[in-house]
């Protein structure tokens, strides 16, 4: 009997209100992911899909907690949010019943909110009660510095998940499992340049042309997987393989025999999340009217989610 597979998922993110109720944390939505991959799998003498998983999950933002890298077997890095979108209570510096709400743009943009409607504002200037300085961010309880959660952004928590992510990536044990978020962070730990996109926004269920090691690794002509994203790695480090991409991003996934899978996209996603997130982010006015549709038709479509989680496994597997 093999002893379990010690899985550390790097919690980059608190999903939104609905999606941490149901599922418990991005530690939940990648345990059930796991377990229903390693099921999959089909090799219970290998990797038993209730009893073969070990898995812990760390808050890397708030709480900084990293795991030991001799105690874990892979690690799994999250997805962010780009926008963030979670309703506080009025701060006593606003107007009464309006809420505003800083979010992540290369412009200054807020969002209010007066109990019954919110509304997304692009403007030249900080709005009343908002802070400039980051640093004033604390004694302005709610304001979010604008760049908290790009993989671009030079904030203490990112910067930290970038050294934790290479030292991860020297050490020859440990397996990684980058998606979204995860992906950009581990294309900056190894010196490639990651930023907005100039060609904007995947949602939902979009296809990736997949390279030959692509289709060799995932045993499929196209990949099929959910997409939220606006923000892309702008090349592949040198040691990688490209593994495919899609018409409005070329590096899709990145590949490492032995040691590492890479996704821009959200294998861990379902309609359920998928739908809430178009929701939160269509109201808010952050997703146009057609935007929200075309996504909304697409977050029920088959994805390979499990598929691409498969590969993953039986790469950990390959050391053992």
């Amino acid at each position: 009997m093999h002893p379990p597979l010690r899985i550390a998922i790097l919690e980059c993110d608190t999903p939104v209100d609905k999606v941490n109720t149901k599922y418990g944390g991005y530690r939940g939505v990648f345990a059930k992911l796991l377990h229903e991959s390693a099921a999959a799998l089909g090799q219970p003498d290998r990797l038993g899909p209730e009893t073969g998983l070990d898995i812990t999950g760390w808050d890397v933002v708030t709480a900084q907690e990293y795991p030991n890298l001799d105690d874990v077997d892979a690690l799994v890095l999250s997805g962010s949010s780009e926008f963030l979108l979670h309703c506080l209570p009025c701060l006593p510096c606003f107007s009464p019943g309006l809420f505003v709400l800083a979010y992540c743009a290369p412009c200054p943009a807020f969002i209010s909110y007066t109990g019954q409607t919110c509304t997304m504002h692009l403007t030249t200037t900080t709005p009343p009660g908002l802070c400039k300085n980051p640093d004033d961010s604390h004694s302005n309880p709610g304001i979010y510095p604008s760049t908290e959660h790009d993989s671009f952004a030079d904030h203490p928590w990112i910067l930290k998940l970038v050294d934790f992510t290479r030292k991860a990536y020297e050490d020859k044990r440990i397996k990684i499992f980058a998606i979204c978020f995860g992906h950009q962070i581990l294309a900056r730990a190894l010196g490639v340049k990651v930023g907005r996109n100039p060609q904007g926004w995947e949602l939902a269920v979009c296809e990736v042309d997949l390279s030959e090691q692509g289709r060799e690794l995932f045993g499929k002509e196209k990949l099929r997987i959910h997409q939220m994203h606006q923000d892309i790695a702008y090349g592949y480090p040198s040691e990688v393989i490209s593994l495919g991409a899609s018409p409005r991003c070329a590096v899709q996934g990145m590949y490492v025999p032995r040691k590492l899978i890479t996704v821009q996209g959200h294998p861990e996603f379902r309609e359920d999340i998928m739908d809430e997130l178009i929701t939160l982010r269509t109201a808010s006015g952050l997703f146009s009217p057609e935007m929200s549709q075309d996504a909304s038709s697409r977050a029920g479509l088959p994805h390979d989610g499990v598929a691409i989680t498969v590969a993953f496994l039986k790469l950990v597997l390959e050391s053992r």
